[in-house]
């Protein structure tokens, strides 16, 4: 298990029944540490599941540069780094979940830097999963609709979006069940709740010129509910 926070991923191995190798490392400057261990140990990695990421809302520009950038260097370097350097070691019946999100499947007014590393992970993704087929091993997008973690309250430290923080949440525990239910069968998305299915066919049928306007009045309507001038 890896994770930057090492308290946290210490009571998260403390509920599981086998021994657990914890790496409390930052995978966007720390990689090669888990490469090493990898190159050591030669486990049978039979899952990997790739969770890392945060996403802080604000438009193109206004958020500080260090911030969109290190988007995109945890949300996609990171996640292709630790794929790469663990491929070597999973074999016929291995399976892969990258965590994606609905906001890769379409563009997201004032969360555009966000939505496009996830844009990256469900290509990437989808591409592995074809690359990958003729080894027996399987690749999935998870894309599912918000999720009741503490995602969120990293998200609006910069800015708040009330219509998408108002939006009804996911239980973790039921996208992680369908997210391992779908990776067994082979497929190649994971799309848990209805929104997600629905984003999926919106991406679909709708000119992006006109989702992103629709996307930016609900916000603008949500705002002026919200703060009444």
């Amino acid at each position: 298990m890896v994770a930057r926070r090492a308290q946290q991923l210490s009571e998260v191995a403390a509920q599981i029944d086998i021994p657990v190798r914890q790496f409390a490392i930052d995978l966007t400057t720390e990689v090669e540490a888990l490469a090493t261990a990898l190159d050591e140990t030669k486990p049978s990695i039979q899952w990997l599941i790739n969770a890392v990421g945060y996403g802080p809302m604000g438009a193109i520009g206004d958020l500080p540069l260090g911030v969109e950038k290190g988007m995109i260097r945890l949300n996609c370097e990171a996640l292709v780094a630790v794929t790469h350097i663990s491929l070597p070691y999973m074999t016929r019946g291995s399976h892969i979940i990258q965590v994606a999100s609905i906001a890769g499947l379409v563009p997201q007014y004032n969360w555009g830097v966000y939505a496009a590393t996830k844009a990256f992970v469900h290509s990437y993704s989808r591409t592995l999963h074809a690359e990958l087929a003729p080894k027996g091993i399987t690749v999935t997008a998870l894309c599912a609709s918000p999720t009741e973690t503490e995602f969120f309250d990293v998200a609006a430290q910069h800015e708040t979006l009330p219509f998408f923080e108002n939006l009804k949440r996911l239980d973790a525990e039921t996208v992680a069940i369908q997210a391992l239910r779908d990776a067994k069968r082979g497929k190649a998305e994971s799309l848990p709740g209805v929104m997600a299915k629905s984003f999926k066919i919106v991406s679909k049928l709708l000119p992006i010129g006109l989702v992103l306007f629709v996307m930016r009045a609900l916000i603008k309507k949500e705002a002026t509910k919200n703060n009444p001038q």
